[in-house]
């Protein structure tokens, strides 16, 4: 085979071609191409137009991080694809690519999807800028800008619970940010006088001085980032604004950019253990992490019983995960490898889990609690068998990748420190157990009354348990359990209450009553009659379903100003054209595709690890540990 420089120098490709694959500048457009596509997804108003051109760049990108394979490795510059960050960019750009896929198959509701989607590709090109950087000072940057992404994606549906989980989103990682800051400031103060101004926040050259670097402050700077990096990553007890972010957001597959979010962060956390164990001071690196681990492996058990709620399901799930992945970390030597195998396969199968709970949930009208998704082998059997494959791989059951990387991290921990062996294995019991228990409510359990058996993939429920009903023509509105809705300005003006305002107190028309869902029109307005007869089905659960019919214009008073009346046109025209997107049709064989490719890629990661990916986590291992 060709090297890569002497293909570069062989004169068949063009110039331009030659500048964008050079060594610095393919790690480049790794991250450009996602945020290039967010600013062409933002300015897109047809939502499937915008979907599937979201599948595109995702596509693009996960060519573009292939590619990245054949660089030589004495690459260097700001952005440097090495044996420890490339499995995990190929996993995010391969991960990223089929929540893309989903999203254009099971849209968010409540005319999100554009914001979303735009939003999507921005954390996606920050996850991959934090994965690539050799700076510390990049990688947090990047960072930053992915929880801050977070946030927006957190607060789309508008509703108050929305807007508290990102403001703790805001918080919470604006404190963790700080400390990051903080940390890479005294890491720079530790490897500066040894490495010079130009380098002092190069990865790869504090790894050539660290032994050489002041111990205590190469220990302070850890602990500032594992404090700050934590709280990005979910390590426990740092993890307090990821169940809710989770929940509020406008779609499960939100647990997809959440989990890359994580990876990158835990990444950042094992290079500053990687430097700061070069030369410890009192406190070896590795305990903190081995504490946070149990403490993650401790929580995710006892929390997973007490979830009502599926996104906070997958959050706590996500946790257990990293807890696993932390706790290999602070074992140290070949732990990593089991950990960043941990870390693969928990991605993949949390990301199934999200994309079957996303097709439930938008075949039950939008339901999210876990009483009102249950029963899914029994409703629809391909989608129940896969969502329990993917929450049987979470739980650690052979012969998937979960397991091999679980025997692995008990075999390095009986070896490396027997005496952590015992709650290690205990917490992976506890686990696991918890998790199987939930599997079966969730995929075998009772199904709920009214929900029928999907036999043509278009199950229609009759339950509004947890109820946030899929923006099709016919589901226009979202509603929760003693909760008014009051109309937006574009609601006022076709005479719909619209989801995400709750109306002011004192108001006590129930939230199931036609009262309740029809809002007081201004003067000269009328009630659109096909949203009105949508309105009063919801009211009645007993009642069937109205064929969907296309929005008729809304009568403006003759007194509007011309250019009122445009733009009030206009702006229910882009709500008509974001808000209604109906299920797609290809939608179930596509899901089932998703989550069977998740499986299969897990199931070989089990049974045989790949040669290529098996040397390059070796020499991970050998890096970080």
């Amino acid at each position: 085979m060709m090297p890569w420089s002497d293909m570069l120098a062989s004169g068949a490709l063009p110039d331009w071609a030659v500048t964008l694959l050079s060594p610095w500048a393919l790690p480049w457009l790794v991250v450009a191409l996602p945020w290039l596509g967010a600013a062409v997804l933002s300015a897109l108003s047809a939502p499937r137009v915008a979907a599937w051109a979201n599948v595109g760049v995702a596509a693009l990108t996960l060519v573009a991080a292939t590619v990245l394979l054949a660089l030589p490795a004495e690459a260097t510059g700001l952005l440097r694809a090495e044996a420890l960050n490339l499995p995990l960019l190929l996993l995010a750009a391969l991960v990223g690519l089929s929540g893309a896929v989903a999203l254009a198959v099971l849209p968010p509701h409540e005319g999100t999807a554009r914001a979303f989607t735009a939003g999507y590709q921005l954390l996606l090109g920050a996850t991959h800028l934090a994965v690539l950087a050799d700076d510390f000072a990049v990688m947090w940057m990047a960072l930053v800008l992915a929880v801050m992404t977070v946030a927006m994606l957190a607060a789309l549906t508008r509703g108050p619970a929305a807007l508290a989980a990102a403001w703790k989103t805001v918080l919470l990682g604006g404190a963790g940010a700080g400390l990051a800051l903080l940390g890479t400031m005294v890491l720079a103060m530790a490897a500066q006088p040894l490495t010079g101004d130009a380098n002092a926040l190069s990865f790869d050259a504090m790894l050539r001085v660290g032994r050489e670097a002041e111990s205590g402050l190469l220990t302070l700077g850890f602990v500032l980032l594992l404090a700050g990096y934590g709280v990005l990553a979910g390590l426990v007890p740092l993890h307090a604004w990821l169940p809710d972010a989770q929940a509020e957001a406008p779609t499960p597959l939100m647990a997809i950019p959440c989990a890359l979010l994580g990876n990158a962060a835990l990444l950042a956390v094992l290079r500053a253990q990687a430097v700061a164990s070069l030369n410890p001071a009192w406190l070896p690196p590795g305990v903190l992490l081995l504490l946070a681990g149990l403490a993650g492996i401790g929580f995710a058990a006892a929390a997973l019983w007490r979830q009502r709620q599926v996104g906070r399901f997958l959050a706590v799930c996500a946790i257990g995960q990293t807890g696993l992945a932390a706790f290999a970390f602070g074992l140290g030597g070949p732990a990593v490898m089991a950990g960043l195998l941990q870390m693969m396969a928990a991605t993949l199968a949390l990301s199934a889990a999200a994309v079957a709970i996303a097709r439930a949930s938008a075949l039950r009208g939008g339901a999210d609690g876990m009483h009102a998704l249950s029963g899914l082998a029994t409703t629809d059997p391909r989608l129940g068998w896969g969502l329990a494959a993917a929450l049987g791989a979470l739980a650690g059951l052979p012969p998937l990748a979960q397991f091999v990387s679980e025997f692995l991290l008990v075999q390095q921990a009986v070896a490396r420190l027997p005496w952590m062996a015992l709650p290690l294995g205990i917490g992976l019991v506890a686990l696991a157990i918890a998790t199987l228990a939930r599997l079966r409510g969730l995929c075998f359990g009772p199904a709920p009354e009214g929900a029928r058996t999907n036999v043509a993939g278009a199950a229609r429920p009759r339950t509004q348990e947890g109820a946030r009903l899929h923006p099709s023509p016919d589901h226009r509105f979202r509603a929760a359990e003693g909760t008014r809705r009051e109309p937006t300005a574009v609601g006022a003006l076709s005479g719909i209450p619209t989801a995400g305002h709750a109306a002011p107190p004192g108001d006590d028309a129930p939230a199931t009553s036609p009262a309740g869902l029809r809002a007081e029109l201004p003067s000269g307005l009328r009630v659109n009659p096909p949203a009105q007869a949508r309105a009063e089905t919801l009211a009645d659960p007993q009642a069937p379903a109205p064929e969907p019919t296309p929005m008729d214009a809304p009568a403006l008073p003759p007194s509007l100003p011309d250019s009122a009346r445009a733009h009030a046109l206009a702006a229910i025209r882009a709500s008509e054209a974001e808000e209604a997107v109906p299920l797609h049709p290809a939608g179930g064989e596509a899901v089932s595709i998703l989550i069977l490719l998740h499986l299969l890629a897990l199931l070989a990661l089990g049974l045989f690890l790949p040669g290529p990916l098996a040397a390059l986590l070796a020499e991970a291992a050998k890096v970080a540990g």
